[in-house]
């Protein structure tokens, strides 16, 4: 990064800064306390303790760092909109900042353009290369990247600001399976099923009979007291699996898994053995793989007796 980025890191005014996302009326809980966002005066929120009715003054950049350092939780009022999610941990960071602010060094040039701002790739490439002169940035965006943050600070950047432009890695779902513990049992049981032979549509069957055992047991019924709606039928019991998501399932087994159970283990080695996956071993040389392959030469004993091709054999 340019003297000049460096140069841009230190935000020169309120707009050109990163902000938490809070309204009038949000619960805030800092270190031990929680509090009531009142009102915003400048780049201060004015926040009421809810236990001492005191007021309490935290700037932007405090509640910014408090919020990195993971000692402020923030919720909003009800039924306003969705809970507040935490500011970008990278928000917080100095040299993620400079970032920050030069992608939004190369979104406003072309706001401001004389023209107005125009789509247009070609016309983009031009604008950025004005900014990257200017910066002395070396590796300037694509024009595709500047519409891609655009969007962006059209969509956040007047109620939060830089944080708008921010990656939200953390945010970012788990892999692996959403359906609940019950779902993914009643799988597993349709799964064993088309295994022993049948078509999709029988081994579906012992899915909605898996479901349908579970609702009627004590431990279903104390379960869909407390599941998501998502996952309840109108009467507030656990839905089944739909039939396209057994056949995404099914879909994803290994040929070599589908083979042994249908067919049988020697067709399965034959055919799909290349599939197959095993374990690591416990130690070195557990397990090993041996193979051989005859020499191009022929062996002559001293007698002139032939003695045949030799074999390289090798352990792996």
């Amino acid at each position: 990064m340019s003297a000049h980025l460096a140069q841009i890191g230190a935000p020169q005014s309120e707009t050109l800064y990163p902000r938490l996302r809070l309204k009038a009326y949000d619960h805030l809980w800092i270190e031990n306390g929680e509090y009531v966002a009142q009102k915003r005066q400048g780049n201060k929120w004015v926040l009421v303790d809810c236990e001492t009715q005191e007021l309490r003054i935290e700037t932007d950049y405090n509640l910014l760092r408090l919020s990195g350092e993971g000692k402020l939780n923030a919720r909003s009022r009800p039924q306003a909109r969705a809970p507040l999610s935490p500011l970008s941990p990278e928000v917080s960071d100095s040299a993620r900042r400079v970032e920050l602010t030069r992608m939004h060094r190369y979104v406003q040039h072309p706001l401001k353009h004389e023209e107005g701002f125009r789509a247009s790739k070609p016309w983009l490439a031009k604008r950025i290369a004005e900014v990257a002169k200017e910066l002395g940035d070396q590796n300037p965006p694509s024009p595709g990247s500047v519409l891609n943050w655009k969007k962006l600070h059209d969509t956040a950047y007047a109620e939060i600001g830089l944080a708008a432009y921010a990656p939200r890695h953390d945010l970012k779902g788990k892999r692996g399976s959403r359906l609940p513990e019950p779902m993914q049992t009643a799988m597993e049981q349709g799964t064993d099923r088309y295994l022993q032979g049948g078509s999709i549509e029988d081994a579906y069957v012992e899915v909605l009979k898996s479901i349908s055992e579970y609702n009627r047991s004590a431990e279903g019924k104390r379960y869909c007291k407390q599941a998501a709606n998502r996952h309840l039928d109108d009467k507030g019991e656990l839905r089944a699996p739909s039939l396209s998501t057994f056949r995404r399932k099914i879909g994803r087994l290994s040929p070599f898994v589908t083979n042994s159970g249908r067919i049988g283990q020697y067709y399965a080695r034959k055919n799909s053995r290349t599939f197959q996956t095993r374990a690591l071993p416990d130690r070195p040389y557990e397990e090993v793989e041996v193979d051989f392959t005859p020499v191009d030469l022929i062996m002559v004993a001293e007698n002139g007796a032939y003695l045949g091709r030799p074999h390289i054999i090798a352990f792996l």
